[in-house]
């Protein structure tokens, strides 16, 4: 870059926008963006339109220079006062070669002092455009510049043209640096654009903190503000990706002419959104964490009592139940599995207006598929299968596993104001006193339930829990209501797989535009 930009005398406007320089500035500026490809010939048409006399004569010199380097330059140009620095050039008139050869000779040829006034001749025979065709096939102008060429002894005593060697370039490694350092440059470049995909985080936070807000045990929707808020580390990520790779698929075929590789150009993508992924979920969660209120039961209520039932699970507790990491962790692989799927959008679509078409259609299965309509049945195969492939719906089970109480924390006298009481655990622990039994006490504890726990669908989700095994223990049955981390395995994978069809996709539209 610094040669080019060295070469073409740009060095001192390096970090100038394009729209800052002047006219013949933003043509050598397109000139070097093609000199980075290291072509050994370059094709312009009309590189010095719209020039000044002084611009123009100093563009020609430029492609002269570039001759001189052993590049070959065909132009395109209607002006011609400083064509006497080109080597050969060529006329062409409705289409049909009326010359070819040096400045001098098309002097000559033409009888003409200056070569501009070659449009003069080529207006008088406009009517009979063939007859400067057949001229120049009769004169020794093209005996020599074209006949000759075109001889059986010139053909015959030509040598091969070289083969073309493999193209050496930086590695993988160092592409992916220089591709990071750039993408992390264009985004804070963009400070209207970045400003607005952070401020999203906190307005999502302060929705969930009043939507979730209530002071009544029957109304405190826990399990919708985990639902909000993942499907919200989903959105982020996939809104920040799904345009990244289409709006750059012009710069994206010019470097990979020059040995670019897809993981690199592909991983940097995903490597810069992840932190701004990262700082979105880490706002959202905090907000949320301290803001939102939730309400406590004065006392246990009469049937609790009756039977010596706790009151944990009927409590709506203040902020996010459970570890704020663990949260954090697991709101942070949902929006990288909304990053994957965004790249997957945008290496799919074939501009940005179509990728952004496409993220509803992403999401909204996400969502239908997540378990927060019911958990499949046994027998529902189909659902239950496609429910496996749905982050959201990993990420939603994961939360309600972080916020739940272990059975040590059931025990203690401060565990139910921090987690919930997720499972009912005379259904799993065997009762010491023979005259309570199980039945009863859980028929008693139905309508309490019912009414006042603010998870309403955790004891449905996690006893029949589609991806948790049960846990083995002493007291009772096995019991699928316990901690688990097999959510943040299951996403991470997705991550993988999803950058892996990412990586596919770009290179087959790759092979389908060359």
């Amino acid at each position: 870059i610094q040669d080019v930009l060295s070469m073409l005398e740009l060095t001192d406007h390096a970090h100038k926008p394009v729209y800052k320089l002047s006219g013949g500035q933003r043509k050598r500026v397109s000139i070097a963006v093609e000199l980075l490809t290291e072509p050994a010939i370059i094709y312009l048409d009309e590189p010095t339109s719209g020039l000044d006399p002084n611009l123009e004569e100093k563009m020609m010199i430029l492609l002269r220079d570039l001759t001189l380097r052993g590049k070959t330059v065909v132009t395109v140009t209607h002006t011609l006062d400083n064509i006497h620095l080109a080597d050969k050039v060529t006329f062409l008139v409705d289409g049909k070669l009326a010359f070819f050869g040096s400045d001098d000779q098309a002097r000559e040829f033409f009888k003409v002092d200056k070569l501009p006034e070659v449009y003069k001749r080529f207006e008088e025979r406009r009517a009979n455009t063939d007859s400067l065709k057949e001229d120049f096939k009769a004169s020794e102008v093209y005996k020599q510049n074209i006949e000759s060429q075109l001889s059986p002894e010139a053909a015959a005593g030509g040598q091969k043209p070289p083969s073309r060697g493999k193209r050496i370039g930086p590695g993988p490694f160092k592409q992916f640096w220089v591709l990071t350092q750039r993408y992390v440059e264009i985004i804070t470049r963009d400070v209207k654009n970045t400003a607005i995909l952070l401020v999203q985080a906190p307005l999502v936070a302060l929705f969930v903190v009043l939507a979730v807000r209530s002071d009544q045990a029957a109304l405190g929707p826990t399990s919708t503000m985990f639902l909000i808020m993942s499907l919200s580390s989903l959105w982020f990520g996939c809104s920040n990706a799904a345009r990244e790779l289409t709006k750059e698929e012009a710069i994206y075929a010019r470097e990979r002419m020059v040995n670019m590789r897809v993981i690199p150009y592909v991983l940097s993508k995903f490597f810069v959104l992840q932190f701004l992924a990262l700082m979105q979920v880490s706002m959202m969660l905090t907000i949320v964490y301290f803001l939102r209120s939730g309400f406590s039961l004065s006392e246990p209520p009469g049937p609790c009592v009756q039977y010596g039932i706790k009151a944990c699970g009927l409590l709506i507790l203040d902020g996010v139940p459970g570890s704020f990491l663990e949260h954090l962790g697991n709101l942070y692989l949902t929006a990288l599995n909304g990053i994957g799927l965004g790249l997957f959008v945008s290496a799919i679509a074939g501009n940005s207006d179509k990728a952004m078409s496409l993220v509803p259609l992403i999401l909204i299965p996400q969502v239908l598929f997540s378990g927060s309509f019911g958990i499949p049945k046994a027998d529902e195969h189909i659902k239950r299968g496609v429910g496996y492939a749905m982050a959201l719906n990993w990420s939603l089970d994961q939360s309600k596993r972080i916020s739940m109480c272990t059975p040590e924390q059931e025990e203690g006298p401060e565990g139910c104001m921090k987690c919930i009481h997720a499972y009912d655990s005379f259904k799993h622990k065997r009762l010491k006193k023979e005259d309570q039994p199980d039945d009863a006490r859980c028929k008693a504890l139905i309508p309490v339930m019912s009414s006042l726990v603010d998870f309403p669908e955790t004891l449905s989700v996690v006893e029949d829990g589609l991806y948790t095994l049960p846990s083995q223990h002493d007291d009772g049955p096995p019991r699928r209501a316990h901690k688990s981390y097999l959510g943040f395995a299951v996403q991470g994978a997705m991550v993988f797989v999803l950058l892996i069809f990412v990586c596919i996709f770009v290179r087959l539209k790759d092979r389908q535009n060359r």
